[in-house]
């Protein structure tokens, strides 16, 4: 899903509001990923940003409400892990047409009758 991701600490210590990180706007996925330390964990990843992929080791869900989620978790900074909190903004996305979701995954694209 489309989002726009603010970072709410640096090197885990929080910023005050008016030296926030700029925002990334990318494709927010979620994945089991070996961690630096050889754990398998889940991984909350936005790709797309200009520093490339940008992950949230272990997240949870703090809030969610209207468009936005708030998430907390950890990131690894040269083998140190510090607590991190994504502010997200999901975008909206253009609705899939029924025909052209039925021929992408290889049905007809008209419903069968009954």
């Amino acid at each position: 899903m489309k989002a726009t991701v603010w970072t709410r600490r640096i090197k885990g210590r929080i910023q005050p509001w008016n030296r926030q990180a700029p925002p990334v706007t990318g494709t927010m996925t979620t994945r089991v990923r070996e961690a630096p330390d050889e754990r398998k964990v889940v991984v909350l990843s936005l790709s797309g940003g200009k520093d490339g992929e940008i992950l949230l080791f272990e997240p949870r869900l703090i809030s969610a409400g209207g468009i936005e989620l708030k998430f907390s978790g950890y990131e690894c900074d040269e083998f140190c892990w510090v607590i991190q909190e994504w502010v997200c903004e999901l975008q909206p996305e253009a609705a899939v047409d029924d025909a052209a979701f039925r021929v992408g995954y290889g049905l007809p694209p008209y419903p069968l009758p009954r």
